[in-house]
């Protein structure tokens, strides 16, 4: 009879617990967990910097700028952003990476291809922590991508070189990914582990669905799978509740995320990228439905406007309209592209930009009123 009623006790306990009866595993809470001010019912508003300034691929050494760093981090919080989406390796050569051998030449026959990555220049590692460390006086979270799938249109002289390097790592060749999260990715994962507070997730992959589609994965999505799970499981081991995912992008985003390309209890949440005139989600009604029946978060991860033009209304008009889309569609955040993007002479992003002429244009204003509603 004890032991009856000792069973019936932990089956009502699991069910308090999974009140479906069953839990896909610990991701529902991770994006919860981590700080009290994000709890799973709060709409999460943000920003994409990406980069400092102009400096793609050069942001966290040559062209680091903390002056900047601080302007952005307090940009945020000034204007009721909770999370800001900055980016780590983005660009063909791997900012900041050291490889093994003499980079004119390797054993596998590729002139020019490094094999395998062996450590972190001390100082990006610095610079990173010490973003952190800003955010987190200011009450920001940065969410971390570690690539950017985008980087196959990209013109190199390299490009050959530097594709095969990234196959190696992405494919886990030669040790290349093996030895990138040995000796690049797990010094980073040491200084999130110590500003934990300052860390909302990382995202594997900037749009990951290019780079299948460009066959930088072998077989497939299988592989882009494999990669997903292998790198997830190494970051979980070490910071366990740290939430990690790959993001949808491109004109097929929204159907990547409805088809399970990477299945619901494979990552700890979805994040997929819009950009048109109306500011509207393609297939709502079936988003709203994924977003009601998973137990993970789906954060609209990207978004802005089509159109080429600078113009504060439209760019106004397409961030409140995919925030109220968002909110309607039950998704758990959206977080604007791009947060300040200057450059010299003509700037055909600029239309992005939230800050332009030495100013915050008006949709700052409109962010900072639906951020506090």
């Amino acid at each position: 009879m004890k032991q009856t009623l000792l069973i019936l006790f932990l089956f009502v306990m699991a069910l308090s617990l999974c009140p479906r009866g069953l839990c896909q595993d610990d991701s529902v809470t991770l994006l919860s967990q981590w700080s009290p001010k994000l709890t799973s019912n709060s709409f999460l508003t943000g920003f994409n910097q990406a980069w400092l300034r102009n400096h793609y691929g050069s942001q966290w050494t040559r062209n680091w700028d903390e002056a900047e760093a601080r302007r952005m981090i307090e940009a945020c919080s000034d204007n009721g952003a909770k999370v800001l989406r900055m980016w780590l390796f983005e660009g063909l050569s791997f900012e900041g990476v050291e490889w093994d051998g003499d980079p004119s030449k390797s054993a596998y026959g590729y002139s020019g291809t490094r094999t395998r990555p062996t450590s972190l220049s001390a100082e990006k590692l610095a610079n990173i922590e010490r973003f952190l460390v800003l955010a987190k006086e200011k009450d920001v979270a940065v969410y971390l991508t570690f690539f950017d799938a985008n980087i196959y249109s990209q013109n190199n002289p390299a490009k050959t070189q530097r594709k095969n390097e990234w196959w190696n790592v992405l494919n886990d060749k030669y040790g290349a990914g093996t030895g990138f999260r040995a000796n690049v990715l797990l010094p980073i994962l040491q200084v999130c582990q110590r500003h934990r507070e300052a860390v909302f997730a990382v995202d594997l992959v900037n749009e990951i669905n290019a780079l299948v589609k460009k066959d930088w994965f072998e077989n497939g999505w299988a592989g882009a799978r494999l990669f997903v799970s292998r790198w997830r499981n190494f970051i979980r081991g070490l910071i366990a509740d740290m939430p990690v995912s790959a993001s949808f992008g491109h004109h097929d985003a929204v159907d990547c995320m409805l088809d399970s390309r990477l299945r619901a209890d494979a990552v700890d949440f979805y994040d997929f990228h819009l950009y048109n005139n109306r500011g509207s989600i393609p297939d709502d009604d079936d988003v709203k439905e994924l977003a009601e029946r998973l137990e993970i978060p789906i954060y609209l991860g990207e978004f802005g406007q089509k159109s080429k033009a600078f113009d504060d209304a439209l760019q106004s008009r397409v961030l409140r309209n995919f925030i109220n889309a968002s909110k309607e569609c039950g998704l758990a955040g959206a977080f604007a592209w791009r947060l300040s993007d200057i450059r010299r002479g003509h700037n055909p992003e600029a239309r992005f930009s939230f800050e332009a002429f030495g100013r915050w244009r008006p949709a700052m204003e409109v962010f900072r009123t639906l951020s506090t509603q």
